[in-house]
């Protein structure tokens, strides 16, 4: 089973040889400090990054729709569909592409303090650029796939540490419709999973992503309340679950914690069927390369029952 189908495989809850391991986020600068160079040019940094992933065992990448790559661009094509086709031609991983949600969007357009205001007094004006997003995202979304991108993830911080930043039914009038729509209109096309993130404690929205059309969901952060065994067996079936590490393990912890932590995380999964590993927020400069690959080991060697 290569990269790719072991994580469709997942997202489809099919039986796995092992569980499927990937981050959210890799900073070139770990991929530099793993390999004591700094690459030169676009083509030469994606190549160090695949040959990263590959001694890590991890089987996906993600692709920042946002960012804008600098330098030798790879071709005359905008730069995040010329990383997409790259990775689709000179790799088997799974493909994901990232892009900011229409919340997150609103939220910086208005500021953290107008934003709450306008969505108390109008929150047509919330809707309106969130609708507006969520076309945009459409359009460029389908061009990523066509590119050879396999999956998309929504990025959409709703959440904190205690729970949802509104009310489950202030979100439901303006952000899960416009998002239910444009992923129908995806499906429909290309028929590619979607997943949506948000740290924080998202509890009251898991029934609205699923409601909303979404594949999967990540992060699923342990210290804001997201107990990976309770969302598994409530919406285990019906979501893809990705996360659940929490960063510090591969910062300042012991080695032993970390062991604790990941192989916790392995036993409640158990097979691993509808089960992306990650850390909740992805990986961070400061890593310890050492645990890190540490963690790769302990997931890439379980191997689940059935």
């Amino acid at each position: 089973m290569n990269h790719r189908k072991r994580v469709l495989a997942s997202i489809r809850h099919q039986a796995l040889d092992r569980i499927p391991l990937g981050e959210l986020v890799i900073p070139d600068g770990l991929v530099e400090r793993a390999f004591g160079v700094k690459p030169r040019g676009d083509r030469a940094r994606l190549c160090l990054r695949k040959e990263f992933l590959e001694e890590l065992g991890m089987d996906l990448v993600v692709v920042d729709a946002s960012r804008q790559m600098t330098g030798d661009s790879i071709g005359s094509k905008s730069c995040a569909v010329s990383e997409v086709e790259f990775w689709a031609r000179e790799s088997d991983f799974f493909v994901f592409v990232l892009f900011e949600g229409g919340f997150t969007r609103a939220l910086n357009l208005f500021g953290w303090q107008d934003f709450f205001r306008v969505l108390a007094k109008s929150p047509g004006d919330v809707v309106s650029v969130i609708g507006e997003t969520c076309q945009s995202l459409e359009g460029t979304a389908l061009e990523m796939l066509q590119a050879g991108a396999d999956g998309i993830i929504i990025g959409d911080d709703i959440a904190y540490g205690k729970g949802l930043f509104v009310s489950p039914e202030l979100l439901r009038e303006v952000l899960w419709g416009p998002l239910a729509r444009m992923m129908e209109r995806i499906k429909v096309r290309v028929g590619a999973p979607v997943f949506f993130h948000s740290e924080g404690n998202i509890w009251q929205a898991l029934p609205d992503i699923v409601g909303a059309g979404f594949d999967g969901v990540h992060s699923l952060e342990p210290s804001s309340g997201m107990d990976l065994g309770e969302v598994r067996r409530v919406f285990g079936e019906t979501l893809c679950l990705m996360g659940n590490l929490e960063v510090q393990y591969l910062l300042c912890q012991e080695e032993s914690d970390l062991v604790r932590e990941v192989t916790g995380i392995l036993e409640v999964v158990g097979n691993g069927a509808g089960f992306i590993f990650s850390t909740t927020g992805g990986l961070i400069d400061e890593v310890d390369l050492v645990k890190l690959k540490r963690m790769c080991e302990l997931v890439t060697s379980w191997r689940p029952s059935w």
